[in-house]
């Protein structure tokens, strides 16, 4: 049940980021939306070229997350 609700989340929460961009979310997997920050592929480097604000989710306890994250203060949700 955890799984279908953070999937449910995550097309809701790109749906708004999206401004409803349906075409996208039905042609694009939902992993090539939303990139892991721990795992090896896209990586960090094409992460941060993604054009802000990006969507990134991760399973990684908040003080193991990068450094810039403590120091930019973005967006997330524990």
């Amino acid at each position: 049940m955890t799984t279908l609700g953070t999937t449910w989340l995550q097309e809701i929460v790109y749906l708004i980021h999206s401004d409803m961009d349906l075409d996208t979310a039905t042609t694009k997997h939902l992993d090539e939306r939303w990139s892991y920050i721990e795992f090896v592929y896209p990586g960090i480097k094409a992460m941060a070229a993604m054009p802000s604000p990006r969507l990134i989710k991760s399973h990684l306890p908040y003080t193991l997350l990068p450094d810039s994250v403590h120091e930019k203060k973005p967006k997330v949700n524990i």
